[in-house]
């Protein structure tokens, strides 16, 4: 009991994201077992303190596996895969997110600043390209971009550069070998998998076994997909609602990371390709480093290493914790954590937004479904860590917390009728 108030009580690295984090890795390491694969790439940059975890437990148990670092991204990956003949680049570049605006939307593409400005012109939007957008707004671009010709183009001429010296790191990497492998990633909607498996079988002389993928957690998958090739720690896609309610995938992201910036390329040097970073560091990179020195500080321990691997519920109690019930201590340890949502690191901003108690309200179920259908028109001014930013404000807490909690029950029951 004492240790337990202890845990509730202490909410720092050691104490909530290493044991989330080891008994995640502990996971991964027994169903690849079971599962009779032997080779792991852990994927940039959620995968990094995992695949400093499972490199210890490896060494620690002289397990007969094989860990790798795949330096990748969501963008640098979807924008190679855009060459290929069946991709559609429009439908995977206009979806919602944090703060969308149409030059955010045209990045995704590859389009650079100069481009951007030159297409929105050619569109008529020049005086749009900062508006930040509704999904509603972002629905309505795709048949305005796809019939744009410069964009179109523009996009293909990005895309063909991107696909080659993508398809060489990989294939120095190992990734195109006929060797069956997962990937180990945080997770949310699997579609990196998807793209990786499609630059990989675009590359290799014959099929290759589909690739495998462990997550911490799925809310959904990809369309097209062989469920069975996707294995989930903490939830599952279109179940475990109540932990997806509790849960803030944004403040995972921004704590258990690497210290590197985003990848968005390759290039070559004296033979050999190497990632190219979007910028030269993680914008959170002194957390970062502080994180990482307690972790290898508790990984030389190997008595303390076994502690911290806990059961699921146990784990599950604590990250609930401090995701859906913020104290203010909690904020203010993480709050200022900085993080974007899109496939680029644009618009940076603190995790837990600061944000007054009217546009607190705008979180409320009704009125959050209202505003994103674009029926009631007020602009919302959001927050990555919507729970973080009522227990800030510090007033009504506690019913913030229950509307914030409604609105994504009702987003999640919502996906699951559709799937089914």
């Amino acid at each position: 009991m004492e240790q337990e108030k202890k845990w509730d009580k202490k909410r720092d690295f050691e104490t909530i994201w290493a044991p989330a984090l080891v008994s995640y890795t502990d996971w991964v390491i027994r169903e690849a077992l079971s599962l009779k694969i032997h080779k792991l790439y852990f994927l940039a940059r959620d995968g990094w303190l995992v695949y400093k975890i499972a490199r210890r437990m490896i060494e620690q148990e002289k397990l007969p596996l094989t860990c790798r670092y795949l330096e990748g991204s969501r963008y640098a990956w979807r924008m190679a895969e855009f060459y290929l003949p069946d991709a559609d680049p429009v439908e995977k570049i206009c979806v919602g997110g944090v703060h969308v605006t149409l030059r955010k939307i045209l990045r995704r593409g590859g389009l650079d600043q100069a481009e951007s400005e030159e297409v929105a012109r050619q569109l008529g939007k020049q005086e749009e390209l900062d508006r930040v957008l509704s999904y509603a707004d972002t629905q309505r671009l795709k048949p305005i971009l796809s019939e744009c010709g410069i964009f179109m183009k523009l996009l293909h001429q990005h895309a063909e550069d991107a696909y080659h010296s993508t398809i060489r790191y990989l294939k120095q990497e190992g990734v195109l070998e006929q060797d069956a492998f997962a990937i180990v990633d945080s997770g949310w909607t699997g579609s990196l998998q998807q793209t990786l498996e499609h630059l990989r079988q675009s590359a290799m002389e014959s099929a290759g076994s589909l690739i495998q993928g462990f997550y911490f957690g799925l809310y959904e998958l990809p369309k097209n997909v062989a469920p069975a090739m996707y294995h989930t720690y903490y939830f599952r896609p279109y179940k475990d609602i109540e932990k997806k309610v509790r849960f803030n995938n944004c403040l995972f992201e921004a704590v258990c990371s690497a210290k590197e910036g985003m990848t968005v390329g390759y290039r070559e040097e004296d033979g050999r390709m190497f990632p190219v970073y979007e910028t030269t560091q993680n914008p959170n990179r002194e957390r970062m480093i502080r994180n990482e020195l307690c972790l290898e500080r508790l990984l030389l321990q190997p008595d303390k290493l076994k502690s911290l691997i806990q059961p699921r519920k146990e784990a599950q109690r604590r990250l609930e914790g401090l995701m859906s019930r913020p104290m203010e201590s909690d904020v203010a340890e993480y709050g200022e954590y900085l993080f974007s949502d899109d496939v680029s690191e644009s618009s940076l901003q603190p995790v837990a937004a600061v944000l007054d108690n009217r546009e607190l309200r705008n979180f409320h179920a009704i009125r959050r479904l209202l505003i994103m259908k674009g029926i009631k028109k007020e602009t919302l001014k959001d927050s990555a860590w919507p729970e973080g930013s009522a227990a800030r404000a510090g007033r009504a807490v506690g019913y913030h917390l229950f509307q914030i909690r409604m609105y994504k029950r009702l987003v999640y029951i919502r996906k699951k009728l559709k799937r089914s």
